[in-house]
């Protein structure tokens, strides 16, 4: 990577970076690289209308991730206290929906049945399309590139809770460069109710933190979608295979 004969191509943007001193001579941000998908509307409709009857908290934690019966409890909950705080929305992937469904449901089950809350084991759209309705005010993730990249790319805020290895840094990277917020932090990989809930009312809230944040995700997400990277990264795989007539 080091070598400047050779070409680095990463999915970076400087506006959601932490500044280092040194770049490799080779390395070429092209910003975010994610999927081109169909609309939400034309993969769920009913989602689609459904995310339009309010601002929308979306969590989704990846499919490797396994919830405990004490980390559904805590998410419970400090959904609960979000919803009496503030009017969204929340959208909740939860894998593990047959085997911890009473605990959701005994603290969020009046929601649910007024439908501020959907709680499912599988969302058939693809996530980047629920990011880019515009209805989606806050991404809870785990921290895979995959997820910090597609909410970049749609401007939409991050909190991110960190379980293992790079996904720690990631976190950092949102907090530090202003588009997120690392939440759990000096806990994880245990959660508390306030390790999710401050975080949470920061990004969804009126404050100055929440104002700031939602601009600068707004800002980075028009910024990567000028030039979307995958685009501007097989432009760049192209210029290298043209000279030798490839």
């Amino acid at each position: 990577m080091t070598d400047p004969g050779v070409m680095w191509i990463t999915p970076g943007l400087s506006e959601a970076a932490i500044p280092v001193d040194q770049v490799p001579a080779g390395a070429v941000r092209v910003g975010p690289i994610t999927l081109s998908v169909r609309p939400l509307v034309e993969q769920s409709p009913e989602l689609a209308r459904w995310l339009r009857n309010a601002p929308t908290v979306y969590i989704n934690m990846g499919s490797l991730f396994r919830y405990t019966e004490a980390r559904v409890d805590v998410v419970s909950r400090a959904v609960r206290l979000l919803l009496e705080q503030t009017p969204v929305q929340v959208l909740w992937k939860l894998g593990e929906t047959d085997k911890f469904g009473d605990v959701v449901r005994g603290h969020l089950g009046p929601l649910i049945d007024r439908g501020r809350v959907v709680v499912t084991g599988w969302i058939d759209a693809d996530p980047t399309a629920l990011l880019e309705t515009g209805d989606v005010v806050c991404f809870v993730h785990h921290g895979g590139a995959n997820s910090f990249h597609e909410a970049l790319s749609a401007g939409v805020p991050q909190v991110i809770v960190p379980m293992w290895l790079d996904l720690y840094n990631i976190a950092q990277v949102a907090e530090s460069s202003g588009v997120g917020v690392y939440a759990t932090r000096g806990t994880a990989p245990e959660w508390t109710v306030d390790g999710l809930l401050e975080p949470l009312l920061k990004v969804v809230g009126d404050g100055e933190d929440g104002l700031e944040i939602r601009a600068k995700a707004a800002t980075v997400g028009r910024k990567a979608r000028e030039d979307p990277g995958r685009y501007a990264a097989a432009g760049r795989v192209a210029s290298l295979a043209a000279p030798r007539g490839l």
